[in-house]
């Protein structure tokens, strides 16, 4: 009996994405869409293939990555063109808007997939991963246990079962279910990252540090483990730790609700001088109230540079930063040098307030360096960069009301753009 060529291209292009060897995958996909461009399965096969592809670096962003992820939706939606009832068509769509940023597209791509085949855990976790990546622990929780009552032994439900869990507080439940998880697979890497994220948000960063550690020894590429590495370090230092807290506190409400917390204290800061007419016994403390505010607000963006650049010191942690968190940390080292020259030479000088004055400018266009940096596409650096520039040259002309509420707008807006969920490209 023969065997049908573009089968046996198909099961050859499914064997090479189990190895992940995704450019060899694609390769072959390709032979049978130039035979038959109108093969559901190849389409989709393609655009999960492209989505996973790994050869570029999904961090760099680069143009050739954007590419691959566009051409990754155009497969998906060529295979729902071909087939619309298929759910694997929905199923790659989905993760492909997941991998492009746009994870309100990628639930409801991946909601259609369930409701063409709810008996495929695999749409679950994707959609559960969108999920999460919005903050909506609740709702991850929801659809994870629902892929894990087809398929109780799932991978990657049982891992984002263990971050839902962490993220909502249930610390022990995370820990038992990543266990459980790596007692069915001792070598998965994202189970050992999640037991590491549940030590580490209970303050137990050693415990954290060995669990990241065995997830980077199994997959070095693991960014998930690397940013929790670098986490755990740093959360070694009693002054990082204290304010890691505050960042888990804040990580685990919703965007819009942390949002309304910043600006809820800024206009506290702001009505400080009517307050104290209402409340006088506050009034000799409105001042250090303000610093206060403005000191840890600052402070809170410009840590974690901060704290890289001790990385460097540590045996493991040096190896940990990427490209544009060392420059990032290098930036901020350069910053943080001046604020500590400009603070000498206002003792020098007898003159404190200038000495602070220029540490509290140094420390915003810290914050200006880090909203950058922290943009997700180089178009929005670009912007952000240069209306940084324009407002830091601000107190130079004399425009100090200019330059405190840019600064602000400079602040809130990168937080609105960094965290916006509309796909960058």
């Amino acid at each position: 009996m023969s065997v049908d060529p573009q089968e046996m291209l198909l099961r050859r292009a499914a064997m090479l994405m189990e190895q992940r060897r995704f450019e060899a995958a694609q390769s072959e996909l390709r032979r049978v869409l130039a035979e038959n461009p109108e093969h559901t399965y190849a389409h989709a096969l393609l655009s999960l293939a492209l989505a996973q592809d790994d050869r570029i670096g999904d961090d760099a962003r680069t143009e050739e990555h954007r590419d691959m992820l566009r051409d990754s939706t155009h497969h998906a939606q060529q295979a729902i063109a071909s087939d619309p009832n298929d759910a694997i068509g929905y199923y790659a769509l989905a993760v492909s808007w997941h991998k492009r940023d746009d994870f309100a597209a990628a639930i409801e791509a991946g909601n259609t997939a369930i409701g063409l085949d709810p008996y495929d855990a695999d749409a679950y976790a994707i959609v559960a991963a969108s999920l999460f990546r919005l903050r909506r622990y609740d709702e991850t929780l929801e659809t994870v246990e629902r892929g894990l009552a087809v398929d109780p032994e799932h991978g990657g439900c049982s891992n984002l079962r263990s971050l839902a869990l962490e993220r909502l507080g249930r610390g022990e439940d995370a820990i038992a279910s990543a266990e459980a998880q790596l007692k069915r697979n001792p070598d998965d890497s994202t189970a050992h990252a999640a037991v590491g994220f549940a030590h580490l948000n209970r303050g137990e960063h050693k415990q954290a540090q060995l669990a990241f550690r065995e997830a980077l020894r199994l997959d070095p590429t693991d960014e998930f483990a690397r940013s929790g590495m670098i986490e755990a370090i740093n959360t070694g230092n009693i002054f990082y730790r204290t304010l890691h807290r505050y960042f888990v506190w804040i990580g685990r409400l919703n965007p819009q609700t942390a949002l309304m917390i910043m600006v809820g204290l800024w206009l506290l800061v702001n009505n400080m001088d009517s307050i104290a007419e209402r409340v006088p016994f506050i009034a000799p403390y409105t001042t250090a109230i303000t610093m206060t505010y403005i000191l840890f607000a600052l402070t809170t963006w410009i840590a974690k540079p901060l704290m890289d650049m001790l990385l460097r010191l540590h045996p493991f942690g040096r190896h940990l930063l990427n490209g544009p968190e060392r420059l990032t940390s290098n930036l901020i080292g350069v910053l943080m040098a001046f604020a500590a020259l400009s603070f000498v030479a206002g003792i020098a000088l007898s003159s404190i307030n200038v000495g602070m004055a220029g540490v509290v400018y140094c420390f915003l266009l810290a914050v200006f360096v880090v909203a950058t940096m922290r943009m997700p596409t180089k178009k929005l650096k670009i912007g952000v960069g240069i209306a940084s520039g324009i407002v830091a040259m601000m107190p130079w002309i004399g425009a100090i009301s200019l330059f405190i509420y840019g600064s602000l707008g400079i602040q809130f807006g990168s937080q609105m753009l960094a965290s916006r969920t509309q796909r960058p490209f």
